[in-house]
């Protein structure tokens, strides 16, 4: 799905951010895809800025946990993408959207 979705929007687009977290929505564990698959993209790597979101599961909420605390997680994950987009790509406030 990346690579036709880098493919078919790559002449309107300057830049890709890619972060990739470590664990699933419920905090499961879970490998870094495109980074095991990195080499797939090196046609693309003009306009990928990649950032890892390695996150400590003391700090997320378990699956065993009530749902309420995944959310907890998508607003860590929201919150990192949003930092690496005005500090690492410099976006302006007005792009963000």
């Amino acid at each position: 799905m990346l690579e036709i979705r880098l493919e078919e929007v790559w002449p309107y687009v300057d830049l890709f951010l890619i972060v990739e977290a470590n664990v699933t929505f419920t905090g499961l564990s879970k490998p870094l895809i495109f980074a095991e698959n990195r080499h797939r993209f090196e046609w693309a790597e003009s306009k990928i800025v990649y950032r890892q979101l390695t996150v400590d599961h003391e700090l997320l909420a378990d699956e065993s946990q009530d749902a309420r605390y995944g959310w907890v997680n998508v607003e860590k994950t929201r919150d990192a993408v949003t930092w690496h987009l005005r500090n690492v790509v410099h976006a302006a406030d007005k792009t963000l959207y």
